[in-house]
């Protein structure tokens, strides 16, 4: 998932050690490289709540990833790390570090930026194709119209990752983690996804209290945040294209900048480049939002 830049502040010599050395440990169980950075440079910061100057330390980091660590009681905060340190809570906590820290502050934003902001940098001329990522999965589970079970693969069974699960029939999928762990299933390549047909009873053990969400929506997310503004193959900025439905009548939440993308589309076909200069948004954004439209099957390429 790559680089996860942290800082340690305000811990006592022991605790900054232990830290130091069980991040090391258990560095291996995840897929991001985590490196101590300066505070100013980190993404992620680890702040000593038992010694003196925690809490002003803490007020003072607020545009980053704060983790509260401490040796007693509870705290109101998103993410809280027990003193000392053991192996199995922190291969906890920087799994769920690297999907905040991959959401690149990408809350509030359009998917289309914040998948854009993170994407995997694919060079000019490439191509987005959909069994390169988790859209080629759905894509494959919706057309035969059957149940499946994916997931991010790695090889730590004490921490298993979150299942997605997708029906096809009824185009209806299932997901239990949080948005931040979505969006970084959906921009991780196939290489790096476990996928299999599930059965009836396998699919309900996994069902139990998760609410099921249009398919649309997760198919969207797998465009966008899957391509990260590559253009899917035969779309260039120069091609023409006509949205024949508008996204948010699939159900798809849009933000303003993608709204005004929409209207445009509707009005009349237009290329990425069309696009770009009279919307004032990033090309990749653009792309990105078309990748999207296609994959719903919503708009199509003009010949």
């Amino acid at each position: 998932m790559g680089k996860c830049r942290f800082a340690i502040a305000n811990f006592s010599e022991y605790d900054y050690t232990v830290l130091k050395s069980m991040i090391s440990v258990v560095e291996v169980r995840t897929e991001a490289d985590w490196e101590e950075v300066s505070e100013a440079k980190a993404d992620v910061v680890f702040v000593g709540m038992d010694e003196p100057d925690g809490e002003p330390i803490w007020q003072r980091v607020t545009e980053t990833i704060r983790v509260w660590c401490t040796r007693s009681g509870d705290a109101e905060a998103e993410f809280i790390l027990k003193l000392p340190v053991r192996p199995d809570p922190l291969s906890q906590l920087l799994r769920e570090l690297e999907t905040e820290a991959a959401a690149d502050g990408a809350s509030g934003e359009p998917a289309t930026k914040a998948a854009v902001k993170r994407g995997r940098g694919a060079a000019s001329g490439d191509a987005f194709r959909p069994q390169d990522s988790i859209l080629g999965y759905i894509e494959k589970i919706r057309d035969g119209g059957v149940q499946g079970l994916l997931h991010a693969r790695h090889d730590d069974p004490t921490f298993p990752p979150p299942e997605l699960l997708v029906d096809g029939a009824s185009e209806r999928f299932l997901w239990g983690g949080s948005e931040a762990e979505l969006a970084a299933l959906c921009a991780m390549p196939a290489e790096m996804i476990r996928g299999r047909q599930a059965n009836q009873d396998e699919y309900q053990r996994g069902a139990v209290g998760l609410e099921e969400r249009p398919l649309t929506q997760l198919l969207w997310l797998a465009a966008i945040y899957g391509s990260a503004g590559v253009p899917l193959e035969g779309l260039t900025p120069s091609v023409s294209v006509r949205m024949d439905t508008r996204a948010t009548n699939t159900g798809i939440p849009l933000a303003p900048e993608e709204k005004k993308l929409e209207r445009l589309l509707m009005d009349n076909p237009h290329s990425a480049e069309q696009l770009v200069a009279e919307s004032g948004l990033q090309e990749k954004q653009v792309i990105a939002f078309i990748n999207g439209c296609l994959a719903l099957g919503i708009a199509h390429l003009e010949q």
